[in-house]
């Protein structure tokens, strides 16, 4: 157990943390699971929060007899009401999901951030620039809320040396200090209540990185740099925690000493704690404290965009990795027709996944297909295929999965040969630990079919 997830055990067991209280349903993408009792009114009307009905699907199933629920593709954990959570996980194993968010572009509507709501998360070493938003602002809005509360002081014994004494004074240092300097000095402390103590000072440092962070951000970006400036001229300039005040240990005593009507304190704390520590949120991590709005992410576009910034980082300076799904200089999309009778037909468009071109010829076009492979893609798929070979002029296609098909362990294989056109099955496994090795082994396995 790791000193967060045990500091999570810590907490509930000292009442500060009640997420225990949150009946959860765990599931897959797109997977049915049975309607939990939780959902349903007594008249059999749904209770279900009106902003994640878009996400979920619930249906009849004649089958089980009753009704079901599933995600419509996302995963992470997506609050149905105020007392169940609906937990959706992969469906095909990720043993480092974050890693993958992390080495992804995809487009904004792929993530989505439910900010009326919140969870806790566990910690990560990762840190995918996307999730670090989601907790930065969580850390935001905990400290906008101290700011409207009001900051917590302390008693903290402070020590004076001057010529009038104030508080306790110590006699033999005091002779010392007289008989050195000539004149009449006193040493004394005492008691004083003030900002500058544990809590404030884990604050303030948290705070400092993420100004680091987002100090020269631009775009969707430069509103929290600017928040993040309003409350650096707010909280006041303290000490820095000391090495075991930013401790998970020394963070729960801090939190379990907090005044009750001090609430905001305790979010804001384990979300500096993961801040100051360097550490990331677990999308789907368990025994968190991490106190964040919830996030979602839609796997399809994130595997895809993951497939392409793998190829375009490894496969080598000699070629250019596009995106066929958009135009300009990054992209590949063309008109699916070269000439057309059809007006209607006009606005058909060839979209590959991915692109991979050197010397301005079209050497290998990739579909990125999120669901567990099979040796033989299906028909569908290689008619797809087929047709963007057709209007791209390229004899290399080639269907990619996450999940290597059983008794399968080859990263490229070729499935066969039409005339000139050898379709291609590959795979990135992402269930494997070493997952940069299997990156290079897919990479390496292109590289040759392409050379």
């Amino acid at each position: 157990m790791t000193g967060f997830a045990a500091l999570s055990t810590l907490l509930r067991a000292a009442g500060r943390n009640h997420s225990g209280a949150i009946e959860k349903i765990c599931t897959t993408e797109h997977a049915d699971v049975p309607l939990p009792p939780g959902v349903l009114r007594s008249d059999g009307s749904l209770d279900l929060f009106e902003d994640v009905k878009a996400l979920v699907e619930i249906k009849y199933n004649r089958r089980r007899g009753g009704l079901t629920i599933r995600s419509n593709g996302w995963i992470g954990h997506i609050p149905l009401n105020g007392r169940v959570t609906l937990a959706v996980g992969t469906k095909v194993p990720v043993a480092n999901l974050e890693r993958i968010i992390d080495r992804a572009t995809f487009p904004s509507h792929a993530l989505k951030t439910l900010t009326s709501y919140r969870r806790r998360y566990a910690e990560t070493n990762e840190r995918p620039a996307s999730l670090m938003d989601v907790l930065a602002d969580g850390f935001i809005a905990a400290l906008c809320a101290i700011r409207d509360e009001g900051l917590l002081k302390s008693y903290v014994e402070r020590e004076h040396v001057s010529t009038s004494p104030s508080g306790r004074v110590d006699p033999l240092r005091s002779l010392i200090k007289t008989r050195t300097a000539g004149t009449p000095i006193a040493v004394s402390t005492r008691y004083e209540r003030t900002f500058d103590y544990a809590p404030n000072q884990l604050l303030s440092l948290a705070l400092d990185r993420l100004i680091h962070r987002y100090h020269d951000a631009g775009g969707r970006t430069s509103s929290r740099a600017a928040i993040l400036a309003e409350l650096r001229a707010w909280l006041p300039r303290v000490g820095r925690p000391t090495r075991r005040d930013v401790l998970p240990e020394s963070i729960g005593r801090q939190i379990v000493w907090l005044p009750q009507y001090h609430g905001d304190y305790a979010p804001a704390l384990t979300l500096a704690g993961y801040i100051v520590a360097n550490l990331g949120i677990s999308l789907l991590g368990e025994d968190g404290i991490a106190d964040a709005a919830v996030a979602l992410i839609n796997m399809d576009h994130v595997f895809e965009g993951y497939c392409r910034n793998v190829l375009r980082q490894r496969l080598g300076a000699g070629y250019r990795v596009l995106d066929g799904n958009v135009q300009g200089e990054d992209g590949a999309q063309v008109a699916l027709f070269t000439d057309s009778r059809v007006p209607s037909a006009n606005g058909s468009t060839a979209e590959p996944d991915i692109v991979i071109k050197s010397d301005d010829t079209t050497r290998m076009l990739i579909d990125v297909k999120y669901r567990q492979g099979s040796a033989v893609p299906a028909r569908e798929v290689m008619n797809q295929l087929a047709c963007y070979a057709a209007r791209f002029g390229c004899n290399h296609v080639m269907a990619l999965y996450p999940a290597v098909p059983d008794g399968r362990i080859a990263a490229v294989e070729i499935v066969g040969e039409i005339g000139p056109l050898r379709i291609l099955r590959g795979t990135i496994d992402v269930s494997r630990l070493d997952l940069e090795v299997a990156e290079e082994e897919f990479c390496e396995a292109v590289r040759l079919h392409v050379a």
